[in-house]
């Protein structure tokens, strides 16, 4: 099975043009089982992967479809990058996705006392938060709470330098991602 290089191959361009099976079936195996991991790592399953592939292949062959249509990467690229986008498009419409903006809004919410809800997003954030290290509740508490910048936060918490400040603040998210999925 070859691989796609930087530059498109036009023989599959014109298969796929032509509506081919087999240049469909090339597609499908160079591009399917890294979109389908993109969507299962971001709130999706198997058959929103699926379905998601199938919507990226009718941008892909309206766009084919077009005279003055290139493509500059490598047409796996290509491919990825619809499907990321309307993934994202997608998760921001069905509101499994939250931005760092709106997580502040949400956040700020109080509801009614006499009501029985369930936990709010901020609820459910301090939840996670109590399961990690004291260093990461510390460094995401000054970070996302209290906004304070990470140059700070190198000063302020004894960090060797800004690298190390900033590679300790992926590994707590990580860390904090995976607390919440169990």
């Amino acid at each position: 099975m070859p691989i796609l290089t930087d530059s498109p191959d036009p023989q599959l361009l014109n298969q796929l043009r032509a509506g081919d099976n087999q240049g469909f079936d090339k597609l499908y195996r160079q591009c399917y089982l890294s979109i389908e991991h993109f969507v299962v790592q971001n709130s999706g399953n198997q058959d929103e992967a699926k379905d998601l592939f199938q919507e990226t292949l009718l941008v892909l062959l309206t766009n084919l479809q077009s005279p003055d249509f290139q493509v500059t990467s490598s047409l796996k690229t290509y491919v990825f990058a619809i499907s990321k986008n309307l993934w994202l498009k997608q998760l921001k419409k069905s509101a499994r996705w939250t931005s760092l903006d709106d997580a502040d809004e949400v956040s700020c919410f109080v509801p009614p006392v006499e009501l029985e809800t369930p936990p709010s997003a901020y609820e459910s954030v301090i939840a996670i938060l109590k399961k990690l290290t004291i260093r990461c509740q510390t460094l995401l508490s000054a970070i996302f709470f209290t906004s304070k910048q990470i140059t700070d936060i190198v000063k302020d918490d004894g960090y060797s330098n800004l690298h190390s400040a900033q590679n300790q603040k992926y590994k707590c998210l990580q860390q904090a991602r995976k607390v919440s999925k169990k």
